[in-house]
């Protein structure tokens, strides 16, 4: 992130942070390298250390792998993670 000045959003959460991790990413948002509304991830710090949390932003959580909306063009691009109905009857 700080030699890439190309890339401006970075979701990262879900994997798992080791401290230096958590320090980096605080630093990133706190001199404005990374807005803090660019990334899913907050800093915080309880005892001395620094964590992430969790952000949504109204982010539309798997948006990329399934539609929101309409049909399907190419079933499988989509295959692994699309909605499927489910019968009613047994």
């Amino acid at each position: 992130m700080k030699a890439n000045v190309e890339l401006s959003y970075i979701y990262i959460w879900g994997n798992k942070f080791d401290e230096a991790t958590c320090i980096a990413f605080s630093e990133l948002i706190e001199t404005g390298r990374l807005k803090p509304n660019r990334t899913d991830v907050e800093p915080y710090e309880v005892d001395g250390q620094v964590h992430l949390a969790e952000l949504s932003h109204g982010l539309k959580k798997h948006y990329y792998w399934t539609p929101s909306c309409g049909q399907v063009t190419n079933k499988d691009a989509n295959a692994s993670l699309a909605i499927a109905a489910v019968s009613e009857h047994l």
